[in-house]
């Protein structure tokens, strides 16, 4: 804001332009997960359809930014494997470094995804590049928390991890509540009638993991996620925002395995339709 001032349209330019990263990125990681085009496209008009995350790229806050960072980390860790190249460990490892300077705790859901990727291609990684991106992810984080402990002590510690961040986390939010089904009245308004498939794409899967393990590493992410979220005592809607991409995905792959029941024709009009018309 001191470099380029504070006018309406300079502070949601880094909103809108993380989202177009992270249709981007969608598209990428969708052809990292399915391998065809066709689903890749259809997953990025699905999340480029939510409205709630149409609605939070529009405005000044955290979660768009932070769902970039966690989704582009994903993807480049796939290809870092798939490729062997130091760039995209190091990208992996940036990327989600930045989420952690982005956001406090929530980066942190995104651990059993990489370590599920890690193991389930522990024969293909390149463990002198894994510790070059290990150092650059400390290099990025440390510092910042380091500054501020040094400047603020004892009071750093009260007011960022306990008061703000645990403090947090263990609070209500009086207009969500506390119910366990919140979240899913919230992808029923951001998926609209696609909500209805989440359930049936789940399963779908889950079915379809021992054919293709690669989907595994997307039901370990929404799972992490929504399980953590919904026992959290605060609860709102746009903290589930990084799961859209993934939830996209996995909507995505389930529709284009039908269409193998139906003519092009018509499995555009049933699919792609909606996507404008909802």
């Amino acid at each position: 804001m001191k470099f380029i001032g504070t006018s309406n349209v300079v502070l949601r330019l880094f909103n809108v332009t993380a989202a177009l990263g992270t249709i981007a990125c969608t598209y990428l990681l969708t052809q990292e997960l399915e391998t065809n085009k066709e689903t890749s496209i259809l997953a990025s008009l699905l999340l480029l359809s939510n409205i709630e995350f149409l609605f939070r790229a529009r405005q000044i806050n955290v979660e768009i930014m932070l769902t970039f960072f966690l989704i582009f980390s994903l993807m480049s860790l796939l290809k870092a494997v798939k490729n062997k190249s130091l760039l995209w460990y190091l990208l992996t490892f940036g990327a989600w470094a930045l989420a952690f300077l982005t956001k406090r705790a929530t980066p942190l859901l995104i651990v059993p995804t990489l370590v599920a990727i890690l193991i389930h291609y522990r024969r293909k990684l390149n463990y002198r590049y894994l510790l070059i991106g290990s150092g650059l992810f400390l290099l990025i984080v440390v510092p910042w928390f380091w500054l501020n402990y040094m400047r603020w002590h004892e009071v750093f510690i009260q007011e960022f991890f306990i008061k703000y961040t645990l403090g947090k986390i263990t609070s209500i939010n009086p207009v969500t509540g506390v119910s366990y089904f919140y979240y899913a009245s919230s992808l029923k308004h951001a998926f609209k009638i696609f909500s209805i498939g989440i359930p049936l794409a789940y399963v779908w899967y889950v079915w379809k993991v021992k054919a293709s393990p690669a989907k595994q590493f997307l039901l370990i992410y929404i799972t992490t996620f929504f399980l953590f979220l919904s026992l959290a005592a605060i609860k709102a809607s746009w903290y589930l925002i990084p799961t859209y991409p993934a939830i996209a995905i996995m909507i995505a792959g389930f529709l284009h395995s039908l269409s193998t029941f139906m003519s092009k024709r018509v499995f555009m009009f049933v699919v792609i339709m909606p996507v404008f018309f909802k």
